[in-house]
């Protein structure tokens, strides 16, 4: 038996389409927001959701020092550098699990574009796809005033590149990082109510105090055939 692993979960037509398959929850993982904002004090974590994230993405918002990225954060002196929005350029559960948080807080982005481990991306001016992980922390570390979704197994990584990390808003309205207390509240809140086929999702758990972006390690298994359903990389 052998078996490819993704942060996303199995969808309903994949199921369909290959009806051996199982969604086996295998572990926790979290993703990060990371920036390349020149300027910041050290030690700042600038607040982001997913409302303003999706606007960042379509090209909506173009600076930094924006109205709406300055309301989520008063006190802190913003650049007026251009966003420089990063993405996948291969599949990704990364993506899958970003899009998902974007998708439950912006409507005219579930609407319109949705989620998925690959999307139709919106041409934002100046919008960077890069493959894998690696690639999109090299990829934000070399480009002044990029925004990118990591996943949090590359937080070393970011943070040894000078890269900033976003706190996220979650349903209660709390700005988090992905660190272990946030991920754990949220992997909690929702464990108690995984499905027998194994597919849930973590994203925007009831947790007051839970990180939004977090969901399951899937696995898929097909017999003796080896099945990737994306990148965990």
């Amino acid at each position: 038996m052998n078996i490819g692993a993704s942060d996303a979960y199995l969808s309903s037509g994949d199921v369909v389409k290959n009806p051996t398959l199982l969604n086996v929850p295998l572990a926790i993982s979290a993703q990060q927001v990371n920036y390349n904002v020149p300027g910041l004090s050290a030690g700042t974590y600038l607040n982001l959701n997913g409302a303003v994230l999706a606007q960042m993405y379509e090209g909506k918002i173009t600076a930094w020092n924006s109205p709406a990225i300055a309301a989520l954060n008063p006190g802190v002196e913003l650049p007026p550098i251009k966003v420089m929005p990063l993405h996948r350029s291969d599949s990704s559960g990364d993506t899958f699990l970003f899009t998902a948080y974007l998708s439950a807080h912006n409507s005219a982005w579930n609407h319109d574009i949705g989620y998925g481990t690959v999307v139709d991306w919106p041409i934002a001016k100046d919008a960077v796809a890069w493959a894998k992980n690696s690639g999109i922390v090299a990829g934000c570390k070399a480009t002044p005033g990029c925004v990118a979704y990591v996943g949090i197994s590359y937080l070393s990584q970011a943070v040894a590149d000078g890269l900033g990390e976003a706190r996220l808003e979650n349903t209660a309205g709390q700005y988090l990082l992905p660190a272990a207390a946030s991920v754990s509240a949220a992997a909690g809140a929702s464990a108690s109510s995984t499905p027998a086929n194994g597919t849930i999702s973590m994203i925007d758990s009831l947790a007051a105090a839970g990180h939004p972006i977090v969901n399951g390690l899937e696995a898929g298994v097909i017999g003796a055939a080896l099945i990737m359903l994306a990148g965990c990389t």
